[in-house]
């Protein structure tokens, strides 16, 4: 069973009451929640889980919720300056940390002498921003504590970490580094094997077994000892890794310390009075494990209304809108002297939502003498705000402060808005006005490409990707839609029972009565078949893109990856964009090349070894390195035509292969005929040329003896000429082609072609090497004439899934480079002029009969008749000569034209 399935069965509607929640991300498309998987199904989420993430290496983002008594959790979160880009701490670091753990362990319980593993997770590297280096280290001690003991545990660590780790040049404090929120139970914990949508994932990278005995002195001392990790051990005792597994070595608290316990325990309960008395659920969306009164700078707040802002469902428009006309209130409402409408601003975003408390935090960090150890106090202030206090302000307090004051700026957002539209849709109810509200809520991720045939596409995952009939967008008419209408609804209830109206008010009150009654009509019909296929056929109209073909994989530029965009132009990584009009991708995911020039050198190796035993003469493997990284970029610059030639067991299929691998739905297997066949435009094909739209690397089934290559349509393919053509059932499309052309043979194709034009495109790569059981000794290939033997191995298939995201990180880093040009080298050059001339009958006999000559005698044109009939017969047999008017042609080009002869050449003597 799929995970996304498995977890369906168990969503949780009351926050509270979960046990795993999925983080949500709206950038990537990705759908949050909260899940209670009970007792008895546990193991079962355990192996759905395992083989999602381990065995078909899918991601997750899941979190758990500690136990009220568990294993100990410390999350250390380290901040560098911008030019730190290495990890700062070693193992040696790690076990000097493990160790000043257990020596406070022992301050705080009875020791027992029960050995204790301890596991360490951390990221394959660190994270580089703009304007510092973040880095982290997650780990987990089998040592079943409650959370004051924790507490306890790190008010010591903070004390002490200083002293051992005085090396390391973190920018933020100590404090900072031990996340307290993990400590008291707060904060979930990362599942093993899930990550933060758009992030590295926390790997298994040490398991220690701590041991409390005495040495040969007699003393008791802790012994810490590394063991071996091994995948097969991860699967079978995955439940370990969890911070739910509740067998955990248990230690009675030290008699000793029962007074700092009971201390502890007090501040604690204090805390929770003041903090959790309002705590508002401000949280739910995001990924942070921060909570709002936390923050400590201005960093941290701008990354804090990034994520969110950014996770925000659609139906929560409303937050986003009053962070948008909040943020354009001018300084006269948080500047110095404005303390009465600064606080009218607060009023009215807690009355408005309870969640846009860091909404205030943002509008109040304007001020430049801003405190951000008053943030803690702003919260408590923000708690103990009335709702509907006396003044009754609400979002439309800040939508006419921001008229009265910045009026341009407020109608600039006031026509973006979900708001505008839903209300303009309740006084005209109709079905497109209603789409419209449908539109606006999700534009950037939904777009209709054919009307007449109901074909949608949907932004996930970095890329557009087509769905069924829109049937996710017809399901948000009567779930997100639908809460938009029925929360306006409830809220206009609100605001009528809690303002009783005057006499003065009556008119106001009638008219928010009959709002109320239009949401209730307008969601009725949210709810409704009819109602809703209607909306459909309108949004249908709404959401269409007659461009969107014309300009989906269109950027020569960009190329899609599972976890990114790589941009060729710039020469950086990034998170998709609707508008990059992306729908394929490599199936892999990009990290730079230095990534595996840390973790994985052996794989580097491995392909480098790989390349050099194919092409073991160093310009031809230079040649191909730089001509298979061309095959990322959709630019046109060679213009070439490369055939792969060699008998066979000598790589050509394999590095094929890999290459499928590497480009995913980027690469393209097309017939031999699309070039063989006699047509006059390869405009009169159809799906076997539409099927070539967006790819960048096409490699042709070899051709059997007596192929005979259509130069012409050679030549339009590989020219980067506009190429019109039509799918079966579909409409006629012109695209530019962005594939470099490929094929790989035992033998080279006929190719008649006498013009330069077309020969000047062919690049014969000679496969040199042969791959046999027994390198040398094969009798059926002499080192002689096979100088270049390696030994066969019949598994590297199996190797291809490793080396496919490392060798596209090799392959990237030269594209950026050379940008797609590829340098011609001689050996390439040599093979291409061998196969011109073994195809090139006139060619073949210049270079072999005709000679430059400086006595100034005229060669006439009877004897190179005779010259030629004479070297064909020898070369080619008794057949039909070739056409001598086609050797005159030739001639001509070659040496002038002429009427009678030529001066300067003649006959090789033989």
């Amino acid at each position: 069973m799929a995970l996304d399935n498995f977890l369906k069965r168990f969503i949780c509607k009351d926050p509270k009451e979960h046990n795993y929640t999925k983080i949500a991300s709206q950038k990537l498309n990705i759908f949050g929640g909260s899940f209670t998987i009970p007792s008895s199904d546990i193991d079962d989420f355990y192996r759905v889980y395992t083989k999602h993430v381990f065995e078909e290496r899918k991601q997750a983002y899941l979190t758990e919720k500690q136990l009220d008594e568990g294993p100990i959790l410390i999350d250390l979160d380290f901040r560098y300056d911008s030019s730190v880009e290495e990890r700062q701490h070693t193992k040696e670091h790690i076990v000097d940390f493990i160790q000043l753990v257990l020596e406070n362990i022992n301050k705080i319980v009875e020791n027992n002498g029960k050995p204790i593993t301890c596991f360490v997770f951390e990221k394959d590297n660190v994270n580089m921003q703009d304007t510092l280096t973040k880095d982290g280290i997650h780990i987990m001690i089998h040592l079943k504590m409650d959370y004051v003991m924790k507490l306890i545990l790190r008010k010591a660590l903070v004390e002490e970490i200083g002293d051992i780790w005085s090396d390391i040049p973190i920018t933020n404090t100590w404090s900072d580094v031990l996340d307290e929120k993990v400590f008291e139970g707060h904060a979930n914990w990362q599942l093993f094997g899930s990550r933060k949508p758009g992030n590295e994932d926390y790997k298994l990278s040490c398991m220690f077994q701590c041991n409390y005995a005495k040495d040969e002195s007699d003393t008791c001392t802790w012994n810490i000892k590394e063991e071996k990790i091994k995948p097969e051990w991860i699967m079978a005792n995955f439940k370990q890794l969890t911070c739910r597994d509740s067998v955990q070595v248990y230690m009675p608290l030290n008699e000793n310390m029962k007074e700092d316990y009971e201390k502890f325990s007090e501040e604690r309960k204090r805390k929770r009075k003041v903090i959790i008395k309002n705590k508002v659920k401000l949280l739910s969306n995001i990924s942070s494990n921060i909570q709002p009164y936390e923050i400590k700078n201005q960093e941290q707040l701008d990354e804090y209304i990034e994520d969110y802002i950014s996770n925000l469902p659609a139906t929560d428009y409303l937050i986003k809108e009053a962070h948008a006309y909040t943020m354009i209130l001018p300084v006269e409402y948080w500047g110095a002297g404005s303390y009465s409408k600064w606080i009218r601003v607060g009023w009215a975003l807690k009355n408005t939502d309870p969640r846009l408390f860091i909404t205030w935090l943002k509008f109040s960090s304007q001020y430049a003498e801003f405190d951000y150890d008053s943030i803690p106090e702003m919260f408590d202030k923000w708690s103990n705000f009335d709702s509907y206090n006396k003044e009754g302000l609400t979002l439309r307090s800040i939508m006419y402060w921001c008229k009265s004051s910045n009026e341009k700026e407020f109608y600039e957002i006031r026509s973006k808005t979900i708001h505008y539209y839903v209300f303009y849709s309740i006084d005209h109810n109709t079905e497109f006005d209603l789409a419209m509200v449908l539109y606006q809520m999700n534009k950037d991720s939904f777009t209709c490409v054919s009307i007449k045939d109901s074909v949608w596409y949907e932004f996930i995952s970095n890329r557009w990707q087509i769905i069924d009939d829109g049937i996710s967008v017809r399901s948000k008419i009567s779930t997100d839609m639908y809460n938009v209408y029925h929360k306006l609804m409830k809220q206009k209830e609100n605001e009528t029972l809690v303002k009783a109206p005057t006499k003065e008010d009556a008119n106001a009150n009638s008219e928010g009565k009959e709002q109320i009654l239009k949401f209730v009509k307008t969601a009725a019909l949210l709810k409704k078949t009819s109602s809703k296929n209607n909306i459909m056929k309108e949004a249908k109209e709404i959401f269409y893109d007659k461009e969107f073909y014309s300009k989906l994989n269109t950027n020569n530029y960009l190329i899609g990856c599972n976890n990114c965009i790589i941009d060729f132009n710039n020469k950086v990584h990034r998170k998709g964009k609707h508008d990059d009009y992306i729908s394929k991708t490599t199936g892999i995911d990009y990290y730079p090349l230095s990534h595996y020039e840390k973790h994985k050198p052996e794989v580097i190796r491995e392909i480098d070894t790989f390349m050099s035993q194919l092409f073991p003469e160093d310009e031809l493997k230079q040649y191909m390195m730089e001509h298979l990284a061309s095959t990322l970029l959709g630019n046109n610059e060679n213009q070439t035509f490369n055939i792969y030639i060699g008998t066979g067991a000598n790589g050509k299929s394999k590095l094929i292969d890999l290459m499928g691998k590497v480009l995913g739905e980027y690469k393209g297997t097309v017939p031999i005929t699309l070039i063989t066949q006699k047509r006059n435009s390869i405009g009169s094909t159809s799906s076997e040329v539409a099927q070539l739209i967006g790819v960048r690397y096409a490699v042709m089934q070899e051709p059997s003896n007596g192929d005979k290559i259509n130069e012409g349509i050679m030549k339009e393919i590989t020219g980067g000429d506009p190429i019109q053509c039509r799918a079966l059932f579909k409409d006629s499309v012109t695209f530019i082609p962005q594939f470099k052309l490929a094929v790989a043979t035992n033998c080279f194709p006929e190719m008649t072609a006498t013009d330069d034009g077309t020969w000047r495109r062919v690049r014969a790569v000679e496969y040199k090497s042969k791959f046999t059981n027994n390198p040398y000794n094969d009798p059926q290939f002499p080192k002689e004439d096979y100088p270049y033997q390696y030994k066969i191995d019949p598994k590297i298939d199996e190797k291809f899934e490793t080396w496919a995201p490392v060798f596209l990180s090799m392959l990237v880093q030269i594209a950026y480079e050379t940008q797609g040009k590829v340098k011609d080298c001689e050996a390439v050059m040599k093979k291409s002029q061998d196969y011109r001339k073994e195809q090139d009958v006139f060619l073949e006999f210049t270079s072999s009969c005709i000679q430059t000559s400086v006595s100034g005698d005229k060669l006439k044109i009877s004897i190179v008749k005779d010259c030629f009939k004479n070297w064909y017969s020898s070369n080619y047999g008794n057949g039909k000569n070739p056409p001598y008017k086609q050797l005159l042609d030739y001639m001509g080009k070659k040496y002038g034209r002429t009427s009678d002869g030529w001066n300067n050449i003649s006959i090789v003597e033989l």
